[in-house]
């Protein structure tokens, strides 16, 4: 029998320039080196908040989000965070993860 381990997928960390704050139902994110203002919804929010040291791993999101949201199938949290923490590195707002 053979054991594979399974990918760790390390999340990319906040950066220290980004300013965050809840506006409404939703925030902004502000890089005050770079300006840009970046709004997020509900579930941003949520994405966010969970960037924390005692989330390290993809996984560790994935499973925080299932909880919140029972009704989401984990593929597909998995597939709208990658694509969200994508465009978040893409615009400056976070430093790429190490496996990047």
């Amino acid at each position: 029998m053979v054991i594979v381990e399974a990918e760790v997928e390390v999340l990319p960390t906040k950066k220290s320039d980004v300013v965050f704050r809840r506006v409404g139902d939703g925030g902004v994110l502000l890089a005050t080196q770079e300006e840009i203002y970046f709004g997020l919804n509900a579930v941003g929010v949520q994405i966010w908040e969970l960037l924390t040291p005692e989330n390290q791993t993809v996984g560790d999101v994935v499973g925080k989000l299932a909880e919140i949201y029972p009704d989401a199938e984990a593929p597909d949290l998995r597939m709208d965070l990658a694509e969200f923490l994508g465009e978040l590195t893409d615009q400056g707002l976070l430093n790429p993860s190490p496996t990047s």
